[in-house]
């Protein structure tokens, strides 16, 4: 394909209005091998967690309390 012909071809893809405009516009070229995939692959699922998350820690009072007075 020359520089031109593409020039001309991706104008005509752009002016392009239905899906039926866009086939007739690649009919004539080469298909090639796994250029579409048959089928889009299947959402990406998040590992598990490394790790449950830590305890709450109780803090706890040691010793005397406060003085009053």
């Amino acid at each position: 394909m020359t520089l031109d012909e593409y020039s001309e071809r991706l104008s005509a893809v752009y002016a392009a209005g239905t899906d039926v405009e866009l086939e007739a516009l690649v009919a004539d070229l080469p298909e090639v091998e796994g250029a579409v995939a048959e089928e889009p692959p299947a959402p990406a699922q998040a590992p598990p967690p490394a790790s449950a998350p830590a305890p709450v820690e109780r803090h706890e009072r040691h010793g005397r309390g406060p003085r009053h007075g």
